[in-house]
């Protein structure tokens, strides 16, 4: 039943091969997910056993009812966090608790945002214990168009759509797909899923 429902709800992307399904809208929704994370990580095993990509966001770790069985159950969980000192502190000890379910078929790594903002990846990594997998360029204005549906900006003659394909930023995230496939291929058992956390 939840293979046939998500099939119905699943929102396509406009010029792509992209669907995305919309979380919860608020941490009383959250809560009452609890009982379909473990229904809904086997039907994504399903999709992805059926060669195609799925990916993660799994949110704030430690939130009520957040969706935990998807992320220890992972093929490649994906901490996400800037390069600054607070950022780096906070997210050390759930580089640990996340690090210590690595095994065989499930990898923990690090996506910095904004690289040298002051901390290098090799610093981040040796802070936080996990290798960084590659860092998101910072670049705030591109990053609101996906964070919060704003238009591209336009630069010189180039239309807004064209600058945005062509920023570091694009470029960034479309390297750290390369690298995370790259890893994923590279492991003995076949990827289900990609889970990321801000």
């Amino acid at each position: 039943l939840l293979a046939e429902v998500l099939q119905r709800i699943v929102l396509p992307i406009p010029d792509s091969a992209v669907s995305v399904l919309v979380g919860s809208r608020s941490h009383e929704q959250a809560g009452g997910l609890v009982g379909l994370w473990e229904p809904l990580l086997t039907v994504l095993r399903e999709i992805a056993a059926a060669g195609q990509d799925v990916i993660v966001d799994a949110g704030r770790l430690g939130l009520a009812g957040f969706a935990r069985p998807l992320v220890s159950q992972s093929d490649l969980t994906l901490l996400l966090l800037r390069t600054s000192l607070p950022s780096v502190v906070a997210a050390r000890s759930w580089a640990g608790a996340l690090a210590a379910e690595e095994m065989d078929g499930h990898l923990v790594r690090a996506v910095t945002v904004g690289p040298a903002r002051p901390y290098q990846d090799g610093e981040v990594a040796r802070a936080l214990g996990v290798p960084v997998l590659g860092s998101v360029a910072w670049d705030p204005r591109a990053a609101a168009v996906y964070a919060e549906g704003a238009e591209p900006a336009r630069r010189g003659w180039t239309s807004p759509a064209q600058t945005f394909a062509a920023s570091a930023y694009l470029r960034s995230i479309a390297g750290l797909g390369e690298r995370a496939r790259h890893l994923l291929a590279a492991q003995p058992t076949r990827p289900r899923s990609e889970v990321g956390h801000g």
